[in-house]
This record gives structure tokens, sequence and C-alpha cells, in this order.
């Protein structure tokens, strides 16, 4: 037993660890236990950290998923409806681009919402679960590291001031992922976030690690460098899928980061379309 430290970086891969951006995590890797573990991809990382199985088994993939039932509640739908008139062209929720009109097809995907009500109540299949059970007292805190890190230091204080023991303290810094899905992973701005985010580790560890029996730092995936932008919106037009089957109707659909999902409830509509995207270039069914 004992006091546990996790940093997670979100969106820092094994890769952006070298001797001159981040010197401490290098030397660190160095001298203690490293690995790299391959994961499948999506876009909720953090359930497979924590319970160690694959979106396949939970279901965690994305965020969003087809939810009819909203559909059904007339004055969302209209509402909606009528803001899609308003501002035809505007999309909503960041990477998640649902259109306006299409917004009450789609509700937060039930699974994650599970894995967070597990998190929070420390149960099973969760590594919190584990925790628990083995007499630890958890501590989850996520944010910017402008937010996080004077509570995450207060937290560190107090054990360093007290004698509790069995703790399992865990913070997910969130800095490198907004800026990594800005500016792409050669910026040089994400270049100095990545050296701040260095700086940050070792002034956490080299003032309080005396109380600290074990500290894990991890990082779950990276950025690509953009090297071409598709219209994926244009590509739905050139497809001329609106000429012959009806939004809402046949089908509905938003854009997922660099993916466009489909929901089709007509099957020519579904056969259609991959024909349709097939004599597209760069685009994948």
């Amino acid at each position: 037993m004992g006091t546990y430290l996790m940093i997670i970086l979100d969106a820092c891969r094994y890769d952006y660890i070298t001797r001159s951006t981040t010197p401490f995590l290098y030397n660190l890797m160095l001298s203690g236990s490293y690995s790299v573990i391959r994961v499948r991809p999506s876009f909720a990382t953090r359930v497979e950290m924590f319970t160690g199985m694959l979106p396949s088994r939970t279901d965690t993939f994305v965020d969003y998923v087809l939810g009819l039932e909203r559909a059904t509640t007339v004055m969302k739908y209209y509402a909606a409806k009528i803001l899609h008139h308003l501002c035809p062209r505007k999309l909503i929720f960041g990477n998640l681009n649902i259109p306006i009109r299409l917004r009450p097809y789609f509700r937060i995907n039930p699974s994650l919402v599970l894995f967070y009500r597990l998190e929070r109540e420390c149960k099973k299949p969760h590594l919190f679960g584990f925790l628990r059970e083995n007499k630890f007292d958890v501590i989850f805190l996520y944010g910017h590291s402008s937010t996080l890190l004077s509570n995450a230091l207060r937290i560190v204080r107090r054990l360093k001031d007290t004698s509790l023991r069995n703790i399992f303290l865990v913070l997910h810094f969130s800095d490198l992922d907004v800026l990594g899905h800005l500016r792409g992973p050669k910026n040089i701005t994400v270049k100095f976030a990545l050296y701040r985010m260095d700086r940050l580790v070792q002034h956490i560890y080299t003032q309080y690690c005396k109380h600290i029996d074990m500290l894990i730092v991890l990082g779950d995936h990276g950025m690509e460098e953009v090297k071409f932008h598709v219209d994926l919106l244009g590509m739905l037009n050139e497809m001329r899928i609106y000429n012959r089957y009806k939004l809402c109707k046949d089908f509905v659909f938003f854009l997922n980061s660099p993916m466009v999902r489909f929901w089709f409830f007509n099957k020519d509509c579904l056969l259609y379309t991959s024909d349709a995207a097939d004599e597209l270039d760069g685009v994948d069914i």
C-alpha cells in the first residue's frame, strides 16, 4: 500500500518524449519502467485505460449515438428545425459537427455515461472500483493546468502534512489536447506546451517525491499533421444524396472529427451512398 500519483497527459504520445523538449520525462523514462501499449483508436481512450477493455466490449467508441426517441419529442424537433432555417450553415458541438436540424436525433452514448458513473461511484469494472476494494482513497482531478495545478498541489501538501496513506491521486491534464487539435503536433506552441508540462511534472515530483511511493505517467494519443482538407459536406452534395433521398426520413448523419457517420433507414439509400462513395477520392468506407 502507499500513496500513488498518476499523471495523465492528454494527447502526449510516447514519441513526443524527447531529450530536448521534455528532458525530465525523458530521463524518468530511462531510469524507471517504460512501455508502449498499442490501443484501438477511439474517442474515449480513458475508458480503455481505466477498464483494460477494448471499445468493442465497452461500446464506448464515440460520445454521441443515434437516439430516435429524442426525435419523437415534437417540440424539440421543431425547435431544432427552426434554428436550422435561421442559421442553415451552422454546425454545433465543436468536432462533433451535428447539423442543428439533426440534433434531436442523437444523444450522449449511454455506455459512456455508465463509465463516468462507475468512475464517480468507484465500482467495478473500473480501476477506481478495484482501488476502493483494496482500501484506497481515490481522488481524480481533470482539466487545464491553470486551474488544476493549485488544487493538485493542495492535495499533495495534505499528504505531506498528515499521516494519510493508501491514496491514489489521478491528475488528468488537458492542455496538449486542446492545442494539438488547433495547431497540429509540430507547431511551436505545442512544443512549448510539452516543455511546460514536463516542468510541471518535474515540479510536482521534486517537491513531493518523499511523500509519493509511486509516480505513473500516461499519455493516450497524439496528433497527425494535416496534409490536406476534405470538404465532407461538399462530397455529400457531389454524391447527390439529397436529390434522391430525404434527410431524416431516409438517413441522418454527423461529422465526427475525420469521419462522417451515417444511419440509414432505407436500404436503397445505404447501397446508393456506398456505391457513390467508392467513386470519390480520399474516402474509405
